[in-house]
């Protein structure tokens, strides 16, 4: 059985050192570097991308202003990637537990007398669309952040996941989160997870996931090893900024 090996980036001369650090560190404009050493835009663009992959694979520059910048650069997008697992980990617990139920209140009063009261009680409905959205968004922009972390020349020989399969995928978590929370008692027995899931995706953003005889029931696995989780981060509360899920792609 043949096994593909992939060679490591080799090191960068000094002279695309030079370019990397100019270009990210220093923030200067491509064209100008461009100019300076007379190649083209595209060229410089190559060389950072290629600077940055040895960088991720382990490489070890000797100019001080680059490591500085670089490890940076690792801690950032640590913190956001935590901060997008945490996002996760809460919208998943409040799809998990059903909201309790609203009480509305009207009063009548004679002076300082109440004189007539009534209570509504309105039920929470049974799929949290506004936790399900965050929840799609934040796996959605996850996706999106670790395929940024790929060095660039992976990315290119990798292919991207359709949308069909990608929904497909994202039908298939929320059925078996679904399941776990009807098991664990959080959620009342529903007689269709999978249409449930179906009807909630459709309203949520109009996909049609088309269930058939061969749709699975979502029945939880039969050990916990098998279910996924994420570890919880003790950190400060996702800010508003964090809600937009705008994140550094660089």
């Amino acid at each position: 059985m043949s096994q593909s090996i992939t060679n490591p980036p080799t090191a960068p001369s000094a002279r695309d050192l030079e370019i990397y650090k100019r270009s990210v560190v220093f923030k200067h404009d491509q064209l100008a570097i461009a100019a300076h050493y007379d190649l083209s835009q595209a060229r410089i663009s190559q060389i950072v991308n290629n600077v940055r992959d040895w960088l991720a694979t382990g490489g070890s520059p000797a100019d001080p202003d680059i490591r500085d910048q670089f490890a940076q650069h690792k801690l950032a997008r640590a913190t956001q990637k935590i901060r997008l697992l945490r996002l996760i980990d809460m919208a998943t617990y409040a799809i998990e537990n059903r909201l309790p139920s609203q009480v509305k209140t009207k009063h009548r009063y004679q002076g300082t007398t109440e004189v007539w009261r009534e209570e509504v009680r309105q039920q929470s409905p049974e799929v949290n669309l506004p936790a399900m959205r965050v929840l799609l968004r934040a796996v959605k922009t996850l996706h999106e952040f670790e395929s940024n972390d790929a060095p660039s020349s992976a990315t290119k020989n990798s292919s991207q996941l359709p949308a069909d399969e990608l929904l497909h995928s994202v039908f298939e978590f929320l059925c078996h989160w679904r399941s776990q929370a009807e098991t664990g008692g959080n959620l009342p027995p529903s007689e269709n997870i999978p249409q449930l899931i179906a009807d909630g995706l459709r309203t949520l953003i109009g996909a049609n996931v088309a269930l058939n005889d061969h749709t699975p029931p979502c029945h939880p696995p039969a050990h916990p090893s098998t279910l996924p989780t994420y570890t919880p981060a003790y950190i400060s509360a996702p800010s508003e900024s964090l809600i937009g899920l705008t994140v550094d792609t660089a």
